[in-house]
């Protein structure tokens, strides 16, 4: 879950399902690098709170 603030920025940032301690960091510092465009609302830029999903795949090694 995050804070998408009326300039785009990424905040407020809290693991919601964790998967594991070095993962959620991963996740975490992640979202705080996005950038996105602002929500309006009645025209006016706006913050919002948004759940956002970040998939993890374990990597597999060839000839295993």
């Amino acid at each position: 879950s995050a804070v998408i603030h009326s300039d785009g920025r990424v905040g407020d940032v809290q693991v919601v399902t964790g998967v594991d301690d070095r993962l959620d960091d991963y996740a975490r510092n992640a979202i705080l690098r996005w950038q996105f465009l602002p929500a309006l609302r009645n025209g006016r830029l706006v913050a919002l709170q948004a759940v956002v999903k970040i998939p993890f795949k374990a990597r597999t090694k060839a000839g295993f």
